[in-house]
C-alpha cells in the first residue's frame, strides 16, 4: 500500500484526491484505473490526514518510453487521450463559484519581475480576455508522464492515472498547457501530439498563454521560490520567450 501524509494547509490536497478517487470508482466509464482507496481520514491527536491507497507498481509511461515502448509520440498521444477522458468524467462536487481564470493569471503576473511582466502581457491578457468565457471541465491538474502507470495484465497493460491533488474546474486548455509543459512537449510538432490525441477542439490563442502562463507559475514557485529544478524551468521559460519556441 501507499501512505500519504498531509498536514496543515495541505491537507486541502487530500480531500482532493479522496473526491477524485471517489468519482473516478464510482464512474466506470474510463479506459483508465486509478489506485483503490483504503483508507481516508485524520490521524488521532494529530493535525494529520492520510489517504491510504492500494499500490499499482512503479512502472511509469515515462520508465516505459525511455525503453523504447512506447515512442516518445506515442506517450504523448496517450496523455492527450488520458487527459480526453478524465475531462468527460462527470464529478459530483461542481462548485458553485469556482476560481477564476483571469484572476489566477492576473496574480501571478503581479508577482513577476517587470521584464517578464512586459514580455508576456500580450499572450496572457489574451488569457485574462477570454479564458473565463470557455467551458470548465474537472481538471487533473497535473497529468505528466510519471504520474501515469502501466501495470501488466497478460499480454497488455493496464493504464492507471495517480496523485490527483491538483484537480480543479478550469478550462480544458488549462489542463492541457500543464500537460504540455511537465511533458517537455514545448515545440509545435510534439504539443500537435498531445492535442492530436486529445482529440478535441481547443482554442490556440487561449491554450498559446496558458503554456506561457503554465511555464511561469512553474518557474516562479520551483525555481524562484523553492530554488529547485533552476536549469529545467530556465530552459522551459527560454523557450516560451524566443518566437521559435511559441507554440
Amino acid at each position: 500500500m501507499i501512505v500519504k501524509l498531509y498536514a496543515g494547509p495541505a491537507q486541502r490536497r487530500a480531500v482532493r484526491e479522496g473526491v477524485a478517487l471517489t468519482a473516478l470508482t464510482e464512474y466506470a466509464s474510463v479506459p483508465f484505473h486509478v489506485p483503490e482507496l483504503v483508507a481516508f481520514g485524520p490521524l488521532p491527536l494529530s493535525d494529520v490526514l492520510a489517504v491510504v491507497l492500494g499500490d499499482l507498481g512503479d512502472l511509469t509511461l515515462r520508465r516505459a518510453m525511455e525503453t523504447g515502448s512506447p515512442s516518445r509520440g506515442a506517450a504523448l498521444g496517450t496523455l492527450g487521450r488520458l487527459l480526453a477522458a478524465f475531462h468527460r468524467v462527470p464529478y459530483p462536487h461542481r462548485p458553485s463559484a469556482r476560481p477564476r481564470l483571469s484572476g489566477q493569471v492576473s496574480a501571478l503576473q503581479r508577482q513577476l519581475p517587470e521584464s517578464l511582466r512586459k514580455a508576456t502581457r500580450t499572450v496572457l491578457d489574451q488569457v485574462i480576455l477570454t479564458g473565463d468565457d470557455l467551458p470548465p471541465v474537472w481538471c487533473h491538474g497535473d497529468l505528466h508522464l510519471d504520474n501515469v502507470l502501466l501495470t501488466p495484465n497478460g499480454e497488455t497493460q493496464d493504464v492507471s492515472l495517480i496523485d490527483f491533488e491538483q484537480i480543479t474546474f478550469a478550462p480544458a486548455e488549462y489542463d492541457l498547457a500543464q500537460t504540455i509543459v511537465t511533458a517537455d512537449a514545448l515545440d509545435p510538432a510534439q504539443r500537435d501530439l498531445v492535442l492530436a490525441g486529445y482529440g478535441s477542439a481547443a482554442s490556440a490563442d487561449v491554450l498559446t498563454g496558458l503554456i506561457t502562463f503554465q511555464v511561469l507559475r512553474g518557474w516562479h514557485w520551483a525555481a524562484v521560490h523553492e530554488k529547485r529544478d533552476i536549469d529545467l524551468w530556465r530552459s522551459r521559460l527560454h523557450r516560451v520567450l524566443t518566437p521559435k519556441g511559441m507554440p
